[in-house]
């Protein structure tokens, strides 16, 4: 099945940042630009780390972290939340005023239109 593995972008990185990625202190993925990847050989015992690389140096790597065992969903839905906040960030939204926007229209919005509420297509209530 593998490891979903996601991690946070903070707002004082630089923009031209890339990540590596490494599991089990083995490099799996150089160059990332996204906060996300699907390591499709990873197991429950994998460990990983993540080191920023800034204008092509390469920073120090994180503490090494492993899967959230015993509890896959609640992993998953943290990932998607991580996800959806990075698309704000990525679109340059406010993630508060998107989140409290969005769970506020939800119950009364067209499933057909959901996508009008993804962080890249998202207008505040007022402005539409």
């Amino acid at each position: 099945v593998g490891n979903f593995i996601s991690w946070r972008i903070l707002g004082e990185e630089h923009y031209d940042v890339t990540y590596n990625l490494y599991a089990n202190n083995l490099k799996i993925a150089s160059n990332l630009t996204t906060s996300n990847y699907v390591h499709s050989t990873g197991t429950v015992a994998t460990s990983y780390q993540v080191s920023p690389v800034v204008r092509g140096v390469e920073g120090e790597k994180c503490t090494a972290s492993t899967r959230w065992s015993g509890n896959d969903q609640a992993a998953e839905r943290t990932a998607i939340i991580y996800s959806l906040l990075g698309s704000c960030r990525l679109a340059n939204v406010n993630p508060n005023a998107w989140l409290t926007d969005v769970l506020n229209r939800m119950p009364d919005h067209s499933i057909q239109k959901l996508s009008e509420l993804l962080p890249t297509n998202w207008k505040p209530k007022e402005n539409i």
